[in-house]
């Protein structure tokens, strides 16, 4: 349509929507809208694929952080619970039970696992906001009602152990080549030796077997001769024996 401002008047200006109909070279039909390249749409794209993959490399660590703690935590619950005493409760529901019987035959405490877990995911938020979202000690324990100098270990222990992580776990090689960390190459197991046969001889070159010899058996003797009309009885085969 032909515009109407005073401006485009004087040169007879026309407007041209971008969603308009046209042909290509090809002779496709298109819009003019989409024959527009955008330069910086390659590495705006670029910029997004590694800020989405960094964003889940750390959340990732930070996975694989947890799960360790959470390991370690529920293996020490279980240690207690091996030296823990049964509740009187259940002594008087069951007399039939030994004195040597102790509560880890039912497990970790419930009630400590469901502590354990808590006070993981308060971690993890903690570790998130201070290493990733960049909050400040003060805020952090305004929200966790810990202490700054708490917070402070917290976080020091997480990154402590994560760069471990980084060093000794393949899943993140990438990050520790991209920090320029030296990565631990992982420990090679070593063959197994095959033994050795063992045969019905003894191990000659063994200190106690030094003084032992090996002798081969005789060959029965074929010259015996009849004595007083008696028949020949052929001599018995002697074994051959070991001496010392």
């Amino acid at each position: 349509m032909t515009d109407q401002r005073p401006s485009a008047r004087k040169v007879e200006a026309v407007t041209i929507a971008l969603t308009t109909g046209t042909t290509s070279d090809d002779g496709e039909e298109t819009s003019l809208e989409a024959l527009i390249e955008d330069e910086a749409a390659l590495e705006r794209t670029e910029s997004s694929a590694s800020e989405y993959l960094a964003n889940q490399a750390c959340v990732a660590l930070v996975d694989a952080y947890i799960e360790a703690e959470r390991k370690a935590g529920v293996e020490q619950l279980r240690k207690r619970a091996r030296t823990r005493r049964p509740a009187q409760d259940i002594r008087d529901s069951r007399p039939d039970l030994p004195a040597s019987f102790r509560a880890h035959m039912a497990g970790p405490d419930p009630v400590e696992l469901e502590k354990l877990h808590e006070r993981l995911e308060r971690d993890r938020a903690i570790i998130e906001r201070s290493m990733f979202s960049g909050d400040t000690k003060l805020a952090l324990s305004i929200d966790t009602s810990l202490t700054r100098e708490r917070i402070r270990q917290i976080v020091r222990r997480a990154g402590k152990h994560m760069a471990q992580l980084v060093q000794t776990d393949p899943r993140f090689a990438m990050l520790a080549e991209q920090a320029g960390i030296q990565v631990e190459p992982a420990a090679t197991k070593r063959p197994a030796t095959t033994p050795a046969p063992v045969g019905m001889l003894p191990a000659m070159n063994q200190p106690h077997n030094r003084t032992i010899t090996v002798t081969v058996p005789a060959e029965p003797s074929t010259d015996r001769v009849a004595v007083r009309g008696l028949p020949v009885i052929p001599a018995r085969h002697q074994s051959g024996g070991l001496s010392a």
